[in-house]
């Protein structure tokens, strides 16, 4: 089964790596970004290199992201900016991180997205459609973190965690999986995980606290369509996440 990462997407942080020549940064790019090249204190995540390059994105498709990305929550001091294929947010502390597309017609081929700021306005989050399935990024205002999730990130009341849930029970392309994350100074880190090889996937994560999720657990069967479901509570208990209704816990990882 294909799992999806950004393990391909390279990071120069600042006093690390200079920022990208202009033909570097562009490499991906419909046109020459006005806004990826001209700072040198430039954080710059990368996508790999493209291989069997098309010339553009489809229009209809470039329409349609435009127009979504026209509404999108974002923060009035430093909205995302949109040059072609290149997509560059503006972090708190000012750096820069610039995705660009790959418009390509195989496995290399991915178009970054932007929804907007998360619930708490902490985060960014992008979406990236690959050749044959999508994964999101959330990016840290503050720090410019990167997490790779399944889903979009459900915060809890007192925005100190967020959990994802997602479903894949016929593809497989993704993980079928839920997960409660810790938001902190440097971004965010895993502190729960329920995930299956495909027997069940997870879905509609609903906060009750800011101790207390609860999510729809998808039961996959041999009938094509057919999922039963049943709701899966998972409670912080002294400081520990656990499954208390309705599943069975996994360690975190």
């Amino acid at each position: 089964r294909r799992r999806l990462t950004v393990a391909t997407l390279l990071l120069a942080l600042h006093g690390c790596a200079k920022p990208p020549a202009a033909d570097e940064t562009t490499a991906n790019s419909d046109r020459a970004p006005t806004v990826a090249t001209h700072s040198p204190q430039a954080d710059t995540l990368r996508s790999a290199t493209c291989a069997h390059e098309t010339p553009s994105l489809d229009d209809g498709r470039v329409r349609e992201r435009l127009d979504a990305e026209r509404v999108a929550r974002s923060d009035p001091l430093r909205p995302p900016q949109r040059d072609g294929g290149t997509l560059v947010l503006t972090l708190e502390n000012d750096h820069r991180l610039v995705f660009i597309d790959c418009a390509s017609d195989d496995e290399s081929a991915r178009q970054y997205w932007y929804e907007g700021l998360d619930q708490t306005g902490q985060g960014h989050v992008v979406r990236v459609y690959y050749y044959e399935a999508s994964e999101v990024l959330w990016v840290h205002a503050a720090s410019g973190h990167v997490e790779s999730l399944a889903s979009v990130p459900v915060f809890a009341p007192d925005g100190l965690h967020f959990a994802i849930a997602n479903a894949d029970l016929e593809a497989g392309y993704t993980d079928n999986v839920f997960a409660i994350y810790r938001v902190t100074a440097q971004g965010a880190e895993q502190v729960f995980r329920d995930a299956s090889d495909g027997e069940w996937g997870a879905s509609s994560p609903v906060w009750h606290s800011a101790a207390s999720v609860s999510y729809t657990r998808l039961d996959r069967t041999e009938v094509p369509g057919e999922t039963p479901s049943r709701d899966v509570r998972v409670t912080n208990e002294a400081g520990r996440w656990r499954v208390t209704d309705g599943g069975t816990s996994s360690p975190p990882r």
